[in-house]
Parts: structure tokens; sequence; C-alpha cells
């Protein structure tokens, strides 16, 4: 099964085609600022452009991932954005929506630097933006779409 997997950032977009052992293309575009149509136009024309059956996306930011939207984003300047719907509209494959540092946890708790710790895992990266995320056993904690936000 291959996957299209997008991390949009205050700068720039990257992009991975992969089966989760072999990587098949990855890329880089920069971010369409304020212009949350553009960023699902980038996405439709990377999902066409290699054979995937499925595609996740991560957005910085206030996300209410159960509701598909992205509440508050300044490093994009978006505003009560309906992520999940403006993008998977354009795809013929299924999508998965989240919060960049909130999958980020996820990812290295269960594969990454802290897949072997015993306790929580509390994720910090430092980009464009910066937020953190609490892993305790196994679960991201999400009290609501606010949760992590201390940039």
């Amino acid at each position: 099964m291959a996957v299209l997997g997008v991390d949009v950032g205050g700068t720039t977009v990257k992009m991975r085609v992969t089966d989760g052992r072999a990587v098949f293309a990855e890329w880089r575009e920069p971010t369409p600022f304020g212009d949350p149509a553009a960023l699902a136009d980038l996405v439709a024309r990377a999902a066409a452009r290699y054979p995937v059956d499925a595609a996740g996306l991560v957005v910085p930011g206030i996300v209410d991932e159960r509701a598909g939207r992205c509440v508050r984003a300044v490093n994009l300047g978006w505003d009560d954005v309906p992520v999940h719907d403006l993008v998977s509209a354009r795809l013929d494959v299924p999508l998965v929506f989240g919060q960049d540092v909130r999958a980020g946890a996820l990812a290295e708790a269960r594969t990454g630097a802290a897949a072997d710790a015993s306790g929580p895992v509390l994720f910090a990266p430092v980009g464009t933006g910066f937020a953190t995320a609490l892993v305790v056993r196994g679960e991201v904690l999400d009290a609501s779409p606010w949760a992590g936000e201390v940039g």
C-alpha cells in the first residue's frame, strides 16, 4: 500500500510517498500562505503524480482533528479552515488529517527516539512555530484543539 504523507509547515510543505518500508519519492514545495485552496490543489497534484492508496496530511496550529478543521494557524494565515473536507474533495483516495506536533509525538513514541521510553513522552519540536505534545501510555493527550499549544 503506497501512501502520500504531507507535512504542512510555516515555510515549506514536505511530501513523501512510501509503503512504510521504502520511500519512493520525497520533495518540498513552498507553503501557499493564506490560501488553503492552493494547498488542497498542491496535495491533489501530488496524489495524482503517484499511484497512492491513501494520503495523510498534518498542519500546524490549533487543530480540531475530530471536526477536520484548522481553527487557527498564524504561520499559515488561516482561521477556521475545513482542511479535511477541502483536501479530500480533491482526492480519489482516503485522507487522514491531524495536527503536526501531535502526529510527530505519536510517531516518535511508537517508532522513533522514544519507542523504548517507560514513561510519558514530551515532544517539543522547534520550526517556524513552536508547540508541544504529551504521549502517555501510547496515546497523545488531546483535551481540546488547544492542548499542547504553548507557543
